[in-house]
């Protein structure tokens, strides 16, 4: 759904030229999907804070405002799950975060989001791949280095959405994913560890407007570091090895619960300290079940008389090689399980179809990776923090 290497010279790679080449191809393929529209639709664009990605973001808007699309963009860092929950929020054609999420220092990415909020399939990663080849020759235009240069610019077609799409994410979080739970505080500690990405200001926010205390911060991990310093590779998902530090400060601080997000704050891990000596790690697909019991039974809280048919009309989903327990949930509770291809953007994007042609309520999709996808918040792993 996008691209993923080593940042080096070379078609294979991540450069400028190819960053550049692949965001003028999407815009001639945007341009065909919305011919009339495009330009005050616009495209939403973000980046992490990994080598680079502050540059590649500044000439991915450089090429969009020359074909003058209105650019929703966050001038700082963001996380990854606030670009495509803004694609939908401002009914864009598309959007692009600048990440490599998961992988080492040396690489970065290119992924791309369709209007659905979900990322793309077939045929539009075909469709951008051949367009890559006929618009191999970069525009000869001005290229700004930093978001700064383009701010001085005052381009009314550059929009700041940073405050907007934040305070309506973490909104939205507490009306479709915390209802029930009546903001009282857990009576333990959180520990908490962004993997040297950008997940730490984000959550801190999202304790805050869920009346939460603050978590306990592994503070070598907290603030962004795109060197990893601490982890070879910064993944969650790696078990004891990457949550190494994280476990060390829950002992340290009595906290019995790890939460962890990846560099780009688009995975979650969980850990419980049992005891001094025994640590669960929960696997995706654990993960998952509790979510998934957890959101039906506050949904059934809000909507206490729902009729069989009604029931059916819920929508969860999960691919194909995870865990058949929702399936089995689906069988018991009434509601309708989808069982799809691997991967999120399958996930995604079959859920938005049934939600946009048989007006069915999206509740929660996973994959056996530590990804999860909420209702009304995006349709891609993304979503749900």
């Amino acid at each position: 759904a996008g691209l993923r290497a080593k940042m080096y010279g070379g078609y294979h790679n991540i450069n400028d030229l190819v960053i550049i080449q692949t965001t003028q191809a999407l815009i001639q393929h945007i341009k065909c999907y919305f011919p009339n529209t495009y330009q005050q639709q616009g495209i939403v664009i973000g980046y992490d804070g990994r080598y680079n990605s502050l540059r590649f973001a500044s000439r991915i808007i450089s090429i969009c405002l020359y074909y003058q699309m209105k650019v929703y963009f966050f001038p700082s860092i963001t996380c990854t799950p606030l670009v495509p929950y803004s694609i939908i929020e401002k009914k864009a054609c598309a959007g692009i975060m600048v990440t490599a999420s998961h992988n080492p220092k040396d690489d970065n990415g290119y992924k791309i989001f369709w209007n659905s909020g979900t990322q793309i399939i077939p045929p539009h990663n075909i469709e951008i791949s051949l367009l890559i080849e006929k618009y191999k020759k970069p525009l000869n235009i001005h290229y700004y280095e930093t978001i700064n240069d383009i701010i001085k610019e005052t381009n009314p077609l550059l929009i700041d959405i940073t405050n907007e799409m934040e305070t309506s994410y973490y909104n939205k979080v507490l009306e479709k994913c915390i209802y029930g739970y009546g903001g009282k505080a857990p009576p333990f500690n959180i520990c908490y560890t962004a993997m040297h990405g950008v997940g730490a200001p984000f959550v801190k926010k999202m304790f805050q407007y869920a009346s939460l205390p603050s978590y306990i911060p592994v503070i070598e991990q907290c603030d962004i570091d795109p060197n990893f310093s601490t982890v070879k590779y910064p993944n969650p998902e790696e078990g004891k090895g990457a949550l190494k530090l994280a476990i060390e400060t829950a002992k340290r601080n009595n906290c019995p619960i790890i939460i962890a997000n990846d560099p780009d704050a688009d995975r979650l891990a969980v850990a419980e300290l049992l005891n001094e000596e025994n640590i669960n790690i929960f696997s995706g697909n654990e993960i998952a079940m509790l979510f998934a019991d957890w959101i039906w039974k506050n949904y059934l809280k809000k909507y206490p008389n729902l009729t069989v048919s009604e029931k059916k009309k819920c929508l969860m989903s999960a691919s194909t090689v995870s865990s058949k327990f929702l399936k089995n949930m689906a069988n018991i509770e009434g509601f309708t399980f989808i069982d799809t291809l691997t991967g999120f953007k399958w996930i995604g994007t079959t859920s938005y179809n049934y939600v946009k042609d048989n007006n069915y309520t999206f509740l929660f999709g996973y994959e056996v990776e530590i990804g999860f996808i909420a209702h009304d918040i995006s349709f891609d792993k993304d979503g749900i923090r």
